[in-house]
Order: structure tokens, then C-alpha cells, then sequence
């Protein structure tokens, strides 16, 4: 009898400290898709403008500041380097105007395929951390340590972080190439 007492006390702290580390990296994660598909929307109301000739170089760098201020308390760095972006757009913009329209089409293409490729390499990531929690609670229910799901929240954490540096590399090289070409 204390042999079952004392095995669902072990079982329930850790399955109650998986579940919050798990609701807590989903938020991670929703709040991370929430911003690539905001950039997206952003680039694409600004390629809009862009193309319909109304200052287009100054209605995407105020969209980007704007942007950077809304996210600069989850994330500093990437509000960093949207406000870097605003500034090179707005110095591009100064200096050939011609750019934000003709290069509507390829920088929107370009950060639609990249979106469309990160959501599905974050729902395949979602689906493996789903089955990976599961098996974790089974093992914890048996040792009940939670130290190793901890170590690969982490580990995922750190492997999303990489991501929004890629994709903001990603957004900055497709500015770049556009602009080289005109």
C-alpha cells in the first residue's frame, strides 16, 4: 500500500513539471510562428505600398520599427536586427527607389517559400516533441527525474533561437540580392 502511495507522489510532480515545460516551449514556439508570419505580412503590406508607389522604402522601414517595438521585450536581438533592417531599406529606398518595386515579387516569393518550409520543419519538430514528452513521462514515471526532458527543452530552445537568426538572415540576404541587381 505505501508502495503505490509513495509511486503516484513520485509520479505526479514530474508529469506536472513536464506539462508546464511543455505548455511553456508551445508558447515559445506559437509565439515565434506568430512573428515569422507577422514579418511576412509586413514585407507583403509594404511590397503592396511598394508597388502601388507610395513612399515604399518608408512605409516598410516604419512597419519594421514598428514591429521591433512590439517584439523588442521577447526577443532584443531580433528587434536589433529589424530596426537594422528599416535603416539599410530606408538608405536603399533613398538611393534607388526603383528597387521596392521591381523586387516585389522575388522578396515576397522568397520569404513565402521560407515561411511555408519553417512551418513545415516546426509542425514535423511539434509532432517528434509530442512523441518525445510522452516517452519521457513514462520514463520519469519510473524514475521520476525530470532533469533530461529539461536538458531537451533546452537543447530546442536553443534550436529555435538558431532558427529566427536564420530566417532574419534569410529576409536580410533576400534584401540584399534584390537590391544588388537593380
Amino acid at each position: 500500500m505505501c508502495r503505490g502511495t509513495c509511486r503516484s507522489s513520485k509520479q505526479e510532480v514530474p508529469t506536472k513539471e513536464v506539462d508546464e515545460l511543455y505548455r511553456k516551449f508551445i508558447e515559445d514556439f506559437n509565439t515565434m510562428r506568430r512573428a515569422i508570419g507577422k514579418l511576412v505580412e509586413v514585407y507583403d503590406v509594404f511590397l503592396k505600398k511598394a508597388a502601388s508607389g507610395v513612399g515604399p522604402h518608408f512605409a516598410l522601414s516604419n512597419h519594421l520599427r514598428e514591429y521591433a517595438a512590439n517584439f523588442a521585450e521577447k526577443d532584443e536581438e531580433l528587434a536589433t536586427e529589424l530596426n537594422t533592417s528599416a535603416q539599410t531599406i530606408e538608405d536603399i529606398g533613398k538611393h534607388n527607389k526603383d528597387f521596392v518595386v521591381n523586387a516585389r515579387s522575388q522578396v515576397i516569393v522568397q520569404l513565402k517559400c521560407w515561411y511555408s518550409e519553417s512551418r513545415k520543419q516546426f509542425k514535423q519538430e511539434m509532432s517528434d516533441i509530442g512523441k518525445r514528452k510522452t516517452q519521457l513521462e513514462t520514463e520519469m514515471k519510473r524514475a521520476g527525474v525530470a532533469s533530461e526532458l529539461t536538458d531537451y527543452l533546452r537543447q530546442m530552445l536553443v534550436q529555435m533561437n538558431i532558427l529566427g537568426e536564420e530566417s532574419t538572415r534569410t529576409i536580410r540576404e533576400a534584401g540584399k540580392v534584390d537590391s544588388s541587381s537593380y
